[in-house]
């Protein structure tokens, strides 16, 4: 499920708009669809009301012999009025008994000069199942014969125009029916059967104006999550690009306050790093130069001692001093990052280094990957730290097999040797400039200490990583990851 979900947190945003709008317009749809069908209703049963009281001013002559009389015989398959010895809102249980209107009902009719016993009202609903018929009573309306007489009194429609269907007179899911009563003489009841569909139908106005809404808040969204993303992108890649050791422009201050105040930290911190590492960088290249034209006298001087008060030896270990003060030159140019970065085509590069090697009568091998792999990086400081590695390889094993494969987001360079390897518990410490390992990696065997140290720079100077495992069928494993982009 997370597989599904945007990664980027203007997507997020987006997503997190988007289903917040749709929850709240289908609320609001339904809140209002409720609201209308509650006034609707309320309207239909005011008109119904208004109706029976009507009626009641008018009653014709009748005896009970008539009983029951029908005076209103409504459009839809159940409506009517009529007055029976009944009282039919309390025939049924079925139903809730709604007093409001029971109460609404007295109030008109006494209104209007008629004082009734009682009042009732009851509202049934119905989800397709086969309701009770009015009764019929032996008069059709006004007390005529069946089918007969004049058409009862305001042919008008008295329902909602929204009648139900005619489906086998079995009306659908949402038909409910108020049922009025009154008693207006005793054993003497005026009724009212008023059906309704209380489902109200989603208009395509209602669909096009929750749609409209929508997209204008989705293209809003939208616009906005850009606007905050696009600083937070430039302020990613550009502490991708700082932290490979690139040369990064000061990044435009724009967007929210919150993100102003990021990309002025941002530009503050790179300015204040890049200052550091230019002063450093000066600071040993005056020391370089320092310590040169000392060391180069002492040797001429140590040239001129007799053999036996130790020349060879002090020639020796200046030296040694001599190399090792390149070294340090050396490693901190590395690690200040100084080459340009450009594209470079690593198996090319892997390759190249193995001809090298290979034309040198040395075993370096390289398991050359059937596809590109373009990797921008500085080509000579890279390159330094491989030859770094294969040269501890071939100088600790006699051998180096380099190999490249992808992974995720990495080029992983992972160089094996059929060598000792290293005690689990130095496998970190060997990274530390000028650590040595007595045993087996002394000056007796050459270096000062700082060949791995040097790649570790370099690669992470790239927003790499180098790291050294013991291979369990082999020798020592290098691997170092650079990041794509």
């Amino acid at each position: 499920m997370n597989r599904l979900l945007p990664k980027s947190l203007s997507g997020q945003f987006i997503l997190l708009l988007v289903v917040a709008l749709v929850v709240s317009q289908v609320l609001n749809v339904i809140l209002l669809m409720g609201e209308r069908q509650f006034i609707a209703r309320t309207a239909h049963y005011e008109t119904v009301i208004n109706r029976v009281v009507e009626e009641a001013k008018e009653l014709p002559e009748f005896e009970e012999s008539d009983l029951p009389l029908m005076l209103v015989a409504g459009d839809a398959p159940r409506g009517a009025i009529f007055i029976s010895q009944i009282n039919r809102a309390a025939l049924d249980d079925r139903g809730q008994a709604q007093e409001q209107y029971a109460t609404i009902l007295a109030t008109r009719l006494e209104a209007a000069g008629i004082k009734p016993l009682s009042t009732d009202a009851r509202t049934m609903g119905f989800s397709g199942r086969q309701p009770p018929p009015p009764p019929r009573g032996r008069g059709g309306p006004r007390g005529g014969p069946p089918g007969k007489g004049p058409p009862p009194r305001g042919g008008a429609r008295m329902y909602h125009p929204r009648t139900p269907p005619e489906n086998g007179g079995r009306p659908g899911p949402g038909f409910e029916e108020l049922v009025l009563s009154a008693e207006l003489e005793p054993g003497v009841w005026i009724n009212a059967l008023a059906p309704y569909y209380a489902t109200e139908a989603m208009t395509a106005r209602a669909f096009l104006t929750t749609g409209l809404t929508l997209i204008g808040a989705i293209l809003a969204a939208i616009f906005l999550a850009r606007q905050i993303g696009k600083p937070i992108r430039e302020l990613g890649r550009a502490a991708a690009s700082l932290g490979r050791g690139e040369t990064v422009e000061a990044l435009p201050v724009r967007g929210p306050k919150d993100i102003e105040v990021t990309t002025r930290a941002f530009n503050t911190m790179q300015e204040r790093l890049t200052r550091l590492i230019e002063e450093q960088r000066s600071t040993l290249r005056a020391v370089g130069h320092d310590l040169r034209t000392p060391l180069t006298s002492l040797r001429l001087r140590a040239e001129g001692i007799p053999e036996e008060h130790g020349r060879e030896k002090m020639i020796a270990g200046l030296d040694q001093l001599a190399t090792m003060t390149e070294e340090i030159l050396s490693w901190s140019k590395d690690a200040s990052a100084m080459e340009e970065v450009v594209p470079v085509d690593l198996p090319a590069l892997l390759d190249s280094l193995a001809q090298d090697y290979s034309d040198q009568s040395k075993e370096v091998t390289f398991l050359t990957p059937t596809k590109s792999f373009i990797l921008k990086c500085r080509r000579s400081g890279l390159r330094r730290a491989i030859r770094n590695v294969i040269d501890n390889a071939l100088k600790y094993a006699g051998n180096a097999e380099i190999t490249l494969a992808e992974e995720q987001d990495h080029f992983c360079i992972q160089i094996v040797d059929d060598g000792p390897g290293i005690p689990a518990d130095s496998l970190e410490d060997v990274l530390t400039p000028f650590y040595r390992l007595e045993t087996s990696r002394n000056r007796g065997t050459g270096g000062t200490g700082l060949g791995l140290s040097i790649a570790q720079s370099i690669v992470s100077a790239h927003g790499g990583s180098l790291t050294l495992s013991n291979h369990p069928d082999r020798g020592l494993q290098v691997s170092m990851c650079l990041p794509q982009s």
